[in-house]
């Protein structure tokens, strides 16, 4: 099947609204087909070995492929009624959106969206706001406004309403997020501000216009885009480059003292040199030459173990200087390290706590459902047993004074004249037993 024809968000609204897949589920598809097409075209045995889904699910992501028409009629009504659909794929696609558990795959917009060369500031507090509320509120947003920063809030009264305000008043530009679908608005009081909003900036909803709101809903769309506290931490080795005197080897430019040992050398030489004359104005003999010539050399010597001897100080003193100043670059990459660890658990944690808070209360909800149902099938079932009870008692009690009050027989004749009927001609009813009908038959 040629899909080329069918736009990104055509495919991944056939995949959500058709397909029923969450957004958690489509990042999870996303990551290993790494293409939409790869998505719809999938083998149901390759989406059940990838997610463990059941398989009425995965049949129904199999088939979804069918409706990519229908998306497509969805997504020309959508625009034709200029709601612009943007998708997770596209570059002008909220980069903070990625950062929630659940991000959004498609995004429904009347007006823009924030522009992401500006700054971005998002405001949200309670809907039954004080007087000091709403003003603190409109001082801020005016100010974040006239700095150019664009303000994010929800569609709703209180702070959220004060935030907008605040910042069209000094013209600047603020975008309304829905937890509902446009068509669904149910503060008619609020349609005024999502109509201005529409024109000056933005009005977003994560819902196809006809959904309504749910109970989760608000808290959803409100939902805080998860944070990693160290984040920000830098790395502080590159200091030693920069700062040569902070991380470097105070030892590495030892030099050797060797003055001492020049004037050591030139005292000897002085007095060999005495010797020597002396030697020749004596006459001695050459053996006396030869031991001056030997106590010469081991001067020198005793002068050359001197200089060693710093030469191997200053070697072990720099060796012991380069040891510590790898020990502190190491201590700086392993505090990085772990900083970057802490971050990521801190994440995968408030994650993975938000998605068993969030199957905790599915959980709950469809419990409860149950018990109620199977509650309100037990209530009505005895209300009926209650109700036929009731009925047959009152028949028995009726029957019974009916009875002992004539002398008609167990099938309604009154046994006093006949005890059955000989022919099928009759005439003259009379009430009988119960109140049947009873006939005179005529022989």
């Amino acid at each position: 099947m040629d899909l080329t024809k069918y736009s990104p968000s055509t495919k991944i609204l056939t995949l959500t609204q058709f397909g029923e897949v969450t957004p958690r589920l489509f990042d999870l598809l996303y990551t290993h087909l790494g293409d939409l097409d790869a998505i719809l075209l999938a083998e149901q045995e390759t989406l059940a070995q990838l997610t463990s889904l059941p398989e009425e699910i995965t049949l129904r992501i199999c088939e979804a492929y069918h409706k990519l028409d229908l998306a497509g009629e969805m997504i020309e009504q959508l625009s034709a009624r200029e709601i612009k659909v943007s998708n997770c794929l596209e570059l002008d696609h909220p980069s903070l959106l990625t950062e929630l558990h659940d991000p959004p795959p498609l995004i429904y917009v009347r007006g823009t969206l924030p522009d992401p060369k500006l700054k971005t500031v998002a405001l949200a507090g309670t809907s039954e706001a004080s007087a000091e509320g709403i003003e603190m509120t409109t001082r801020l947003a005016r100010a974040f406004a006239d700095a150019k920063v664009q303000i994010v809030a929800a569609v709703s009264s209180g702070i959220a309403i004060s935030a907008h305000l605040g910042a069209r008043a000094v013209e600047g530009r603020s975008f309304g997020v829905m937890d509902c679908g446009f068509d669904q608005m149910v503060d008619s009081e609020l349609m005024p501000l999502a109509i201005d909003l529409a024109n000056y900036g933005g009005v977003i909803s994560e819902q196809l216009p006809d959904v309504e709101p749910t109970e989760t809903s608000s808290l959803e769309a409100n939902r805080q885009a998860i944070t990693n506290p160290y984040s920000g931490v830098s790395n502080l080795s590159g200091l030693a480059q920069d700062l040569s005197s902070n991380l470097t080897n105070p030892y590495a430019n030892l030099s050797v003292a060797t003055q001492a040992a020049e004037i050591q050398i030139e005292q000897a030489d002085i007095s060999l040199a005495n010797t020597l004359d002396t030697i020749r104005a004596t006459g001695a003999s050459a053996g006396g030459a030869t031991a001056l010539a030997q106590a010469a050399l081991q001067s020198k010597k005793g002068v050359s173990a001197s200089i060693e001897a710093q030469e191997a100080q200053n070697e072990r003193a720099r060796a012991q200087g380069e040891e510590r100043q790898q020990q502190q670059q190491m201590a700086e990459a392993q505090r990085l390290q772990q900083a970057d660890v802490s971050g990521k658990q801190f994440e995968f944690g408030v994650r993975e706590g938000r998605e068993a808070e969030q199957l905790d209360r599915v959980s709950a909800q469809l419990s409860g459902a149950e018990a109620r149902g199977a509650q309100a099938s037990a209530d009505r079932m005895g209300a009926f047993t209650g109700m036929v009870g009731g009925l047959a008692s009152t028949a028995g009690s009726y029957f019974s004074a009916a009875a002992s009050s004539n002398n008609f027989g167990t099938q309604g004749y009154d046994t006093s004249k006949f005890n059955a009927p000989v022919s099928s001609s009759f005439s003259n009813p009379a009430t009988g037993y119960a109140g049947l009908p009873v006939y005179n038959f005529n022989n």
